[in-house]
C-alpha cells in the first residue's frame, strides 16, 4: 500500500535506492507538462535482461526475469507528485501508480481505478488507473517505453548496466538496431 513497503528505497523520502536497485537515465524524455523524471529498475537475484547476441530484428526479442521491476518518480516543481511501477510477473507487465503525501516522505498506493485530484498549487493531476497503465505499456509499444537499449545508450551507461550484471551485451548490442535520439538533438537524422 505505501512505496516505503515495495523495498525498492533505503530512503524513500530521500529516494535513495536499496542495494540491487539502479537508477538509469534516458535519451529524449517525454514531454510531462514541466515535471521532471527518475527513474530505476531492479531485477531479482543473480538474473538480468538478455537479448540473443545474434539478434538482428528492428525490436529484438528479450529475456526478463519475472519479479523485474522498472520504476519512475516525477516531480513537478521541486515536489514529488507521483510514482509508477511496472512489475513483470509470470510475462505479464502490471503498472501501479503511487501519490505523494504533502511532506513527501512517502507515497499511497493509488485505486486500480485511478484518481484525479488538485495538488497543492491548483494543478490538476491525474494519477492513471490500471487500465490507462497499460494503454501506453503494452505490446505495440514492447512495454517498457524508457528502458529500451536505443533509449539508453548516453555516456556508457549501457555497459555501465552490463558490468553491473542488469543486462548482458546483446542487449548493449542491440542499441545499434534500436536507436533513439533526443528531440533537441539537431545532429540526429529524422
Amino acid at each position: 500500500q505505501l512505496l516505503s513497503e515495495t523495498g525498492l528505497f533505503r530512503s524513500t523520502r530521500q529516494q535513495v535506492s536499496a542495494k540491487g536497485v539502479e537508477p538509469f537515465e534516458i535519451m529524449g524524455e517525454m514531454w510531462q507538462d514541466g515535471a521532471t523524471s527518475e527513474r530505476w529498475v531492479a531485477i531479482p537475484s543473480e538474473e538480468m535482461i538478455s537479448v540473443e547476441k545474434k539478434a538482428r530484428k528492428r525490436v529484438p526479442a528479450m529475456e526478463i526475469p519475472s519479479d523485474t521491476v522498472l520504476c519512475r518518480t516525477t516531480s513537478l516543481g521541486g515536489q514529488k507528485v507521483e510514482t509508477q511501477i511496472l512489475h513483470y510477473e509470470n510475462q505479464v507487465w502490471n503498472g501501479y501508480s503511487y501519490a505523494w503525501n504533502e511532506d513527501g516522505n512517502d507515497a499511497q498506493l493509488v485505486p486500480a481505478e485511478g484518481l484525479d485530484v488538485e495538488l497543492p498549487d491548483g494543478t490538476p493531476w491525474r494519477y492513471p488507473s490500471r487500465a490507462e497503465c497499460a494503454r501506453c505499456h503494452n505490446i505495440g509499444s514492447d512495454y517498457r517505453l524508457a528502458f529500451q537499449p536505443g533509449k539508453l545508450n548516453l555516456e556508457g551507461q549501457l555497459e555501465h548496466l552490463k558490468v553491473r550484471g542488469l543486462v548482458n551485451e546483446g542487449f548493449v548490442d542491440s542499441a545499434i538496431i534500436q536507436p533513439a535520439a533526443s528531440m533537441d538533438d539537431e545532429s540526429a537524422s529524422v
